[in-house]
């Protein structure tokens, strides 16, 4: 005989299975509807896999785009100023009166002589020319470095001469892998401005 006790587990083990024929197929349901729709939880990647949309189809690293050259904020004679290597070009130069030419519209090709280009005048020459009343002469030399246009050094390098801003001519050639202008070796090349380009040389020109 059954005792009180058994007829309640009797009685919950048929409600337990009725409740699970009345849910099971909803649950089936739902999971399917959950794989047809691209929502089912997908396994964690592997490092491999990782790895792998990381570097790209073939594995390689991924290619970063190459930034832009920053663009000039300072024209030819404030571009000068900012340097470490022109505190005598831009005294002379404000002493012929020619910063001013060198902050307008351009655009203009500096050949800038470096400190010891001017270390290399003889003794004394470089206060004579800096003294008020040398100021013509002293215009005629700055002005012989300076090329009007925009001459990026490559374009220089294939020339035979090229005109300056007062209409003399200075000579270019090609030494030792080097652009040499009227003797004067150019070392350091294709400095920006907005207003045109700067290139250093190791000497003073004279017309």
């Amino acid at each position: 005989m059954w005792g009180p006790v058994d007829s309640l587990r009797r009685t919950y083990a048929r409600r337990c299975r009725l409740i699970r024929k009345l849910i099971a197929p909803g649950l089936a349901g739902v999971v399917a509807v959950c794989f047809a729709c691209g929502c089912a939880p997908s396994r964690p990647a592997t490092r491999a896999a990782q790895q792998k949309r990381r570097r790209g189809p073939e594995g390689e690293p991924p290619r970063r785009r190459a930034r832009p050259a920053p663009k000039p904020a300072r024209d030819v004679f404030d571009t000068l100023k900012d340097g470490r290597s022109f505190g005598t070009l831009v005294k002379a130069l404000e002493a012929a009166g020619l910063d001013k030419e060198l902050r307008g519209p351009g655009p203009f090709t500096l050949l800038a002589p470096s400190e010891e280009a001017f270390a290399k005048l003889s003794a004394g020459e470089l206060d004579r020319l800096l003294k008020p009343e040398s100021k013509e002469k002293l215009r005629a030399i700055l002005s012989y470095h300076v090329i009007p246009g925009k001459v990026a050094a490559e374009d220089l390098a294939d020339m035979k001469s090229v005109p300056t801003i007062d209409g003399r001519r200075l000579q270019v050639r090609m030494k030792e892998g080097m652009i040499a202008v009227d003797g004067a070796m150019v070392v350091e090349v294709n400095i920006e401005a907005t207003n045109g380009v700067i290139h250093v040389v190791d000497g003073v020109l004279r017309p």
